[in-house]
């Protein structure tokens, strides 16, 4: 078996423009940028910015330079265009791990949208604002950006042309605003560098996403298991062209812009432990892979084994949890969350801020396909709670101290369908208790408001 290795280091910067806010919803195409390969143009060609303008108390010398350090030796970007995010892939020599600093290293990769810096768990430094690192989109190609960089030189006092008025001498003891011509002024000499860089569309691939290796990985060339792997090194990243049950199919790009196509293991991925749950059905046992220390961990995959055989039948991916405190080994649940006399499962996915205001990630038995399927309608409901006598489906919420709600649902027709409802909260103004009330009754949901005056607790 011949073994690769391929140094090459990357860079990734979120797309700002066209995005929301930190973390809300985003539509990659908003970016204007295709996805693919994309070649840096020379040097001399890069774009020029406005000036920034002089005025009578500054002038300014406009210096324009590359946003990329030299010593990085960026000559390619990759963009990806993912569901939730768009992100460019600056490829280069020695691209660092760090914002830019004196040594002329860049973070090694951006993200958006999002909140959080750069951490070992989440490698995408991201920014909340255009003004930090940003791009504007050009016709088959884009603009990548630094902010501008100031620098104060020297001072020269400007003597004044005559001798102020008694008006401008009382204007200029009491409010500071003192006529120039009368009094003279100071002009500050300012150097301002304009960093941005001009990348040009190479040749269009359809990257759905960049994945991260927190440690080495070993690919294949192929989709057959059997063909020869190269080893990835940790800190190297992928950009995605279809994902699988079970494998990833991407590209890495050379510093000479080549793509090395290779296939990998999504089980291989993951970076973290397995650990065995206690909860299991007649047929299976199943294995969370957990990440984190034993203080502070959160899912990120789940194993679905054989009893008999010990056989893995399946594995579950992209599980969205967060980090808390809990025992390794009694995060998943096993319960019939849709009446059918079918064990389905849960794990805990967020706690929404508040306790009640909780999430689990649920995962339906198919009987026909004997797999679990991840149901979205379940998995988005607060406080999810299930009543195996009344066959009945809660959910609960709360809005602050003074604002709380639940609902409940029945599967009517193999539809979840709101069969009552409850929410109680008091007035802005403290004055009012208002409870109001729905129940489904031949079909249709009646409400009913009841109005208190609130004295308080």
């Amino acid at each position: 078996m011949n073994r690769m290795m391929f140094g090459v280091a990357f860079l990734s910067l979120a797309v700002l423009a066209g995005s929301t806010a930190a973390g809300g919803a985003h539509d990659p195409t908003d970016a204007g940028i295709a996805p693919g390969i994309y070649r840096l143009e020379a040097s001399q060609d890069h774009p020029k910015p406005a000036p920034s303008q002089d005025t009578r108390y500054r002038k300014i010398a406009n210096i324009y330079k590359s946003a990329l350090p030299e010593g990085a030796g960026v000559t390619y970007a990759v963009v990806t265009a993912g569901h939730s995010e768009t992100r460019i892939q600056f490829i280069g020599r020695a691209v660092g791990q760090t914002q830019t600093d004196a040594g002329g290293r860049i973070c090694q990769a951006y993200a958006f949208p999002g909140w959080n810096a750069y951490s070992d768990n989440q490698p995408f430094c991201r920014s909340e604002t255009a003004a930090e690192a940003g791009f504007q989109p050009l016709p088959n190609g884009f603009v990548f950006s630094q902010p501008d960089e100031t620098a104060s030189g020297r001072s020269e006092f400007i003597p004044p042309e005559r001798k102020p008025t008694a008006q401008e001498t009382g204007a200029c003891a009491v409010s500071d605003v003192c006529a120039p011509e009368a009094f003279g002024y100071t002009v500050t000499y300012e150097t301002v560098t304009h960093q941005s860089d001009r990348f040009a569309l190479q040749a269009s691939h359809p990257y759905t996403d960049l994945i991260y290796l927190g440690h080495e990985v070993k690919a294949g060339l192929g989709p057959n298991p059997d063909q020869r792997t190269v080893a990835l090194p940790q800190g190297s990243f992928v950009a995605v062209l279809k994902t699988e049950a079970d494998w990833i199919e991407g590209d890495q790009v050379t510093p000479s812009g080549q793509t090395v196509r290779i296939w990998l293991r999504r089980e291989d991925l993951i970076d973290g432990r397995w650990v065995g749950q206690k909860a299991m059905t007649g047929a299976y046992s199943f294995d969370v892979a957990v990440e984190g220390d034993d203080d502070m961990m959160h899912a990120v995959a789940l194993r679905v084994r054989e009893r008999k055989t010990g056989r893995t039948v399946q594995t579950l991916f992209n599980i969205e949890t967060e980090e808390r405190q809990d025992d390794a080994d009694a995060l998943l649940q096993v319960w019939d969350a849709n009446f059918d006399g079918q064990p389905d499962l849960s794990l805990r996915a967020q706690s929404g801020g508040a306790g009640p205001n909780s999430t689990e990630n649920v995962f339906l038995f198919d009987p026909k396909t004997k797999r679990f399927v991840f149901d979205e309608t379940l998995s988005q409901l607060p406080q999810l709670g299930v009543d195996p006598r009344r066959k009945t489906i809660t959910s609960a919420e709360r809005d602050g101290c003074c604002d709380h709600s639940s609902m409940t649902y029945r599967y009517v027709r193999g539809k979840l369908t709101t069969v009552a409802s409850w929410r109680q909260y008091i007035t802005a103004d403290g004055q009012w208790l208002i409870t109001e009330t729905g129940r489904l009754v031949k079909g249709r949901m009646r409400h009913h408001t009841v109005r208190k005056a609130y004295a308080g607790e």
